[in-house]
């Protein structure tokens, strides 16, 4: 389970923030809201803005030489025509999996703290595969259990396919859906499978803990695949063994000359998180405006 959470192998995580993660598991809640999910929130955030909001366009440098402005190269997907755009503060968002990549050209190279910081956080993968009946009298599990586990016989399989999320717990109503949870090297080879592949993984496992005749085919079903996605490379950041994490995440969030950085590996307590990236988002918008009333 830690090893889902962290998206890593226990041997990358620190265990001291693993137990900061034990200490408040069972206070944890998951809320939705029927018939939408973060599009909903995003699109209500992006409103005031929508019009100047580029879509299909890539960042590919960002050059911040010049003390009056930051030029930032973008090209766009579709046409494959690159063109600039000159700025007084550039926030860059980009996932930690991104700038160990090295997508993004920097003019001059980032101080090295921040590479180092860089280099030594963890980036791993989880991947999730949700399954859908439409009769929802196929729901063959507790409706009221929040979790199914599955223990295995062996250390091997212990985390694929075993642990699934039960959203009827969390007031989705009868809708007949279960989440299926992998991470770490489990979820890197998972990704090399077709999707026939895993879902034959993901019903057995099912199978094997509520009855062979009890859980039908889905109707329908969607797999992640978080470390081919070329925008992603990875899931989420977790704090490595042998490293200070505290450190690294303060380098990583420093801002350099107009340039400031924000996303979920850069908040030290909400790390790996949708709340982490909103979070350091709006304390990065509060530091730009700070700047720019200043100047």
């Amino acid at each position: 389970e830690i090893e889902t959470e962290y998206s890593a192998p226990l041997s990358d995580i620190s265990i001291q923030h693993t137990g900061k993660y034990l200490g408040y598991l069972e206070d944890l809640y998951y809320l939705a809201v029927p018939g939408s999910g973060y599009g909903r929130a995003i699109t209500v955030l992006a409103k005031p803005f929508r019009k100047k909001i580029d879509l299909n366009s890539r960042v590919t440098q960002v050059d911040y030489s010049s003390e009056q402005e930051t030029i930032v190269s973008v090209t766009n997907e579709e046409t494959g025509e690159t063109r600039t755009v000159s700025a007084s503060t550039v926030l860059v968002t980009v996932p930690l999996g991104v700038l160990k990549a090295a997508d993004i050209d920097f003019v001059p190279k980032l101080p090295q703290a921040k590479l180092d910081a860089i280099e030594s956080l963890g980036y791993g993968n989880l991947n999730k595969c949700i399954l859908y009946w439409e009769d929802e009298k196929q729901a063959a599990w507790p409706k009221d259990k929040k979790y199914l586990s599955l223990v295995t016989e062996d250390i091997e399989s212990s985390g694929k396919w075993t642990l699934f999320h039960n959203p009827m717990a969390d007031g989705n109503g009868d809708t007949a859906v279960l989440v299926g949870w992998i991470g770490g090297h489990d979820a890197d080879d998972m990704e090399k499978q077709t999707d026939e592949e895993v879902l034959v993984d993901v019903m057995s496992n099912l199978r094997s803990m509520l009855g062979e005749d009890k859980v039908p085919l889905p109707t329908k079903y969607k797999l992640t695949r978080w470390r081919e996605d070329k925008f992603s490379k990875g899931a989420l950041s977790f704090p490595t063994a042998g490293v200070h994490f505290g450190d690294m995440v303060r380098n990583l969030e420093e801002q350099v000359g107009d340039v400031y950085f924000s996303g979920e590996a850069t908040h030290e307590d909400w790390y790996g998180t949708t709340l982490g990236a909103y979070l350091s988002g709006t304390t990065a918008a509060t530091k730009i405006i700070e700047h720019l009333s200043e100047n």
